[in-house]
Protein backbone atom coordinates (compact mmCIF):
# COMPACT_ATOMS: atom_id res chain seq x y z
CA UNK A 1 0.00 0.00 0.00
CA UNK A 2 1.22 3.45 -1.14
CA UNK A 3 1.18 6.08 1.85
CA UNK A 4 0.63 9.39 0.86
CA UNK A 5 3.87 11.92 0.83
CA UNK A 6 2.04 15.39 1.23
CA UNK A 7 3.35 16.87 4.49
CA UNK A 8 0.38 17.97 6.70
CA UNK A 9 0.37 21.79 8.00
CA UNK A 10 -0.29 22.26 11.70
CA UNK A 11 -2.35 25.22 11.43
CA UNK A 12 -3.04 25.81 15.00
CA UNK A 13 0.58 27.11 14.57
CA UNK A 14 0.10 29.23 11.96
CA UNK A 15 -3.00 31.01 13.05
CA UNK A 16 -2.41 30.77 16.68
CA UNK A 17 -1.49 35.04 16.60
CA UNK A 18 -4.92 35.39 14.19
CA UNK A 19 -7.89 34.02 16.76
CA UNK A 20 -10.73 35.95 16.41
CA UNK A 21 -9.82 37.61 13.44
CA UNK A 22 -10.35 36.93 9.61
CA UNK A 23 -7.14 35.59 7.38
CA UNK A 24 -6.27 35.09 3.96
CA UNK A 25 -4.04 31.82 3.60
CA UNK A 26 -2.00 31.66 1.37
CA UNK A 27 -3.23 28.78 -2.02
CA UNK A 28 -0.92 26.23 -0.05
CA UNK A 29 -2.27 27.17 3.26
CA UNK A 30 0.82 27.30 4.85
CA UNK A 31 0.97 31.28 5.44
CA UNK A 32 -1.10 33.48 5.78
CA UNK A 33 -1.15 36.59 3.70
CA UNK A 34 -3.62 39.13 4.83
CA UNK A 35 -5.78 39.54 7.98
CA UNK A 36 -7.75 42.35 9.49
CA UNK A 37 -10.29 42.25 12.24
CA UNK A 38 -13.32 41.78 9.39
CA UNK A 39 -13.07 40.05 6.11
CA UNK A 40 -13.00 43.46 4.40
CA UNK A 41 -9.64 44.38 6.24
CA UNK A 42 -8.49 41.19 4.77
CA UNK A 43 -9.39 41.22 1.07
CA UNK A 44 -8.07 44.48 1.53
CA UNK A 45 -4.39 43.09 2.24
CA UNK A 46 -4.64 41.31 -0.37
CA UNK A 47 -2.85 41.77 -3.71
CA UNK A 48 -5.93 41.87 -6.27
CA UNK A 49 -4.51 39.22 -8.29
CA UNK A 50 -4.31 36.79 -5.68
CA UNK A 51 -7.21 37.38 -4.41
CA UNK A 52 -9.34 34.27 -6.40
CA UNK A 53 -6.57 32.00 -5.15
CA UNK A 54 -6.12 32.62 -1.40
CA UNK A 55 -8.76 31.33 1.26
CA UNK A 56 -10.49 33.51 3.42
CA UNK A 57 -11.50 32.21 6.88
CA UNK A 58 -12.54 33.51 10.43
CA UNK A 59 -10.31 31.71 13.16
CA UNK A 60 -12.28 31.11 16.10
CA UNK A 61 -10.69 30.55 19.50
CA UNK A 62 -8.23 27.55 19.12
CA UNK A 63 -8.82 26.84 23.17
CA UNK A 64 -12.11 25.63 22.49
CA UNK A 65 -14.55 23.05 20.69
CA UNK A 66 -16.83 23.82 18.14
CA UNK A 67 -19.22 21.92 16.77
CA UNK A 68 -21.18 22.85 14.00
CA UNK A 69 -25.26 22.22 14.39
CA UNK A 70 -26.86 20.92 11.15
CA UNK A 71 -30.38 23.03 10.70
Amino acid sequence: MKRNSRKLTDLNKILKPFENQCVALSPDKKRVVSHGDTLREAVLGVKEEERGIVSFMRVLPLDINYVPLQG
